[in-house]
């Protein structure tokens, strides 16, 4: 899985979908490095506040379904 080009669109595109598709820590880990780098070739903070927001919401939901709570909604 790649994005399709190297536009800010499509590599924005791509990093939602790999944070999306985390199902552990090890994975969810290695978004942040993704982050960093899309930070450093693109520099458009509000996709950055979009992709960080998005990766904080992934590891609660990843650290609630560790300690076997169900969130509503």
């Amino acid at each position: 899985m790649a994005a399709r080009s190297n536009s800010k669109e499509d590599v924005y595109e791509w990093i939602w979908q790999v944070i999306t598709s985390c199902e552990n820590n090890e994975q969810h880990a290695v978004t942040g490095n993704l982050i960093r780098l899309f930070t450093t070739q693109y520099q458009d903070a509000e996709l950055i506040i979009m992709l960080r927001n998005h990766r904080t919401s992934k590891w609660d939901e990843l650290y609630n379904k560790s300690k076997g709570i169900l969130l509503k909604g």
